[in-house]
């Protein structure tokens, strides 16, 4: 009995050592599914009062759109008032998402 108490230990030692460097072969591991991981960039787009010139907001979005980077970007409701903005906008990729940002400013206020 005491040779196959020692045996079972050093058994279960062995496979611990096992699945602890060699994670990936594991069974343990095998039959998990690994999540999926993403990243997504959010950006709220403020009205005008925050700042004057598109050139200041146009470069980030172009550099997203090269990488194809996915981008949530949330519009501040004077935002939809300025026409260049929502001609900007029309324009994205199909991977920006388009959201509402409902923040108060002093319009609605």
């Amino acid at each position: 009995m005491k040779f196959y108490f020692r045996s079972c230990l050093i058994l279960t030692i062995a496979l611990i050592f096992t699945a602890v460097i060699h994670p990936q072969d594991s069974v343990a591991q095998s039959t998990r599914k690994q999540p999926d991981s993403y990243v997504n960039v959010v950006i709220p787009l403020r009205g005008r009062e925050y700042w004057q010139d598109t050139a200041k907001v146009t470069p980030l979005f172009e550099f997203l759109k090269s990488k194809n980077i996915p981008v949530t970007v949330l519009i501040q409701y004077s935002a939809l008032n300025d026409q260049e903005i929502i001609d900007y906008l029309k324009r994205l990729p199909i991977n920006f998402e388009l959201g509402l940002f409902l923040e108060v400013d002093e319009s609605l206020a």
